[in-house]
């Protein structure tokens, strides 16, 4: 697999294959001819996930992101049993493991599809799979970088910087590099927190930092993060269950630190809450 990955373009002109890698390489050869002739637009799903993580690419993703996509692929997207037939496509000719939710491409598939495109078309690919991601983190908050769905993405996030060859694609290539390394580094701090810091401590942490982006001086006094947080989501924020972060919240207000409601917390007392970090 390596010996494909770093020296494809030799392997490829060598023509009869001589190893079992290459024979595989072969049998996917065939199989993309056949969808290039039946489903040019499973053929465009496929190459797009030739530039992602091989594993777990979130159909979502294409939906919540479709004008990031070429508009062959975007028609697709908008409509569900057109998606359905390309990824039925993908399934019947073996290319990739497919669910209701997810894309499932193997390594070899991807740098076949990959080989296969000329310069031009392949930095072209690279720049859409880059765009892509680089919407999807520009468009989560900095709250969420522990949860499920930030994990998810980093592997690809990750991929398509690696692939990314295009003068023009650098830009977007940096600025999905700046968000990986800030969501790492929130992942890390988090793991820091679990080790060094009690749920107090986590959460009045979290407040703090929600207060410093997206505080404002209330009028009636102190800090208010006029954001619909569920405790769910503080939960997810700081690695504990929500029934104990509600527990906290609750102490919190009767100490005379917090008050809040559906629509907004408010800080009441920020150096005593900075006292438990």
């Amino acid at each position: 697999m390596e010996l494909l990955r770093e020296r494809a373009p030799e392997l490829f002109r060598l023509g009869t294959p001589s190893h079992s890698e290459q024979t595989i390489a072969t049998t996917w050869t065939l199989a993309l001819q056949q969808l290039h002739k039946q489903s040019p637009t499973a053929e465009d799903l496929l190459t797009l996930s030739a530039f992602l993580g091989p594993d777990d690419i979130p159909l979502s993703l294409l939906r919540d992101y479709r004008d990031q996509l070429p508009e062959r692929l975007a028609a697709a997207v908008r409509d569900r049993l057109t998606l359905r037939q390309a990824t039925a496509a993908l399934g019947r000719y073996a290319l990739a493991t497919v669910t209701d939710q997810t894309l499932s491409v193997h390594r070899l598939v991807q740098a076949v599809v990959r080989q296969r495109l000329d310069d031009q078309t392949r930095q072209a690919w690279a720049s859409r799979a880059t765009r892509l991601l680089r919407a999807a983190f520009l468009d989560l908050p900095e709250e969420v970088a522990s949860r499920p769905v930030t994990a998810r993405l980093l592997p690809h996030a990750l991929a398509v910087t690696e692939q990314s060859d295009s003068q023009n694609a650098e830009p977007e290539t940096t600025a999905i590099l700046r968000q990986t390394a800030k969501r790492l580094a929130s992942r890390q701090e988090l793991i820091n927190d679990l080790l060094l810091l009690d749920v107090k401590g986590r959460l009045a942490k979290a407040l703090l930092g929600l207060a410093e982006r997206h505080g404002r001086p209330s009028d009636e006094g102190g800090t208010v993060i006029a954001m619909r947080l569920t405790h769910r989501d503080l939960a997810g924020m700081v690695g504990a269950s929500r029934e104990n972060v509600s527990r906290t919240l609750a102490a919190f207000r009767r100490r005379g630190l917090v008050d809040y409601d559906a629509s907004a917390i408010r800080l009441l007392d920020p150096e005593a809450l900075r006292r438990l970090t």
